[in-house]
């Protein structure tokens, strides 16, 4: 298997695990990006020099902010350690803007002619969840 990072020498790779460095920032961006099939920089062919895609060709691990099955693997525990590391007042501005917002709904459903109620629940996780926090992927991407 041959990679070629434009500009740049090829890279002849056998089957298995192969560890790619460097030095350079700017060049780890571009082959993060390159193997997740997010530019043009990086190259891949047979040793015949077919073309191959990249993204059939390599599993790539790396970077694992850029990564695109980050939330799956690690939001739970970001989500664990932000709430751990909560100080008390942080802690009891977030249940009080939802105790407003419990409010600010209860009222509406007054208004209502079913019975409905609103479940609160001072689980700050379960919180969390539920406005979707995540990590911002443009971000990420610009920030490497």
């Amino acid at each position: 298997m041959i990679v070629s990072y434009l500009s740049h020498k090829k890279i002849c790779l056998k089957d298995g695990i192969n560890v790619i460095c460097t030095q350079s920032p700017i060049a780890y961006k571009d082959l993060v990006l390159g193997f997740q099939a997010l530019n043009d920089l990086i190259v891949c062919s047979d040793d015949e020099y077919n073309n191959k895609s990249i993204s059939k060709s390599f599993d790539f691990v790396g970077a694992p902010l850029l990564n695109d099955n980050i939330m799956a693997k690690y939001m739970n525990v970001i989500i664990k350690n932000f709430i751990s590391n909560l100080d008390e007042v942080n802690r009891n501005r977030i249940l009080k803007s939802f105790y407003s917002l419990e409010t600010v709904l209860n009222d509406s459903l007054l208004l209502e002619d079913l019975p409905l109620e609103i479940d609160f629940s001072e689980d700050i996780k379960k919180l969390l969840k539920m406005v979707n926090i995540h990590l911002d992927a443009q971000l990420m991407l610009t920030r490497l």
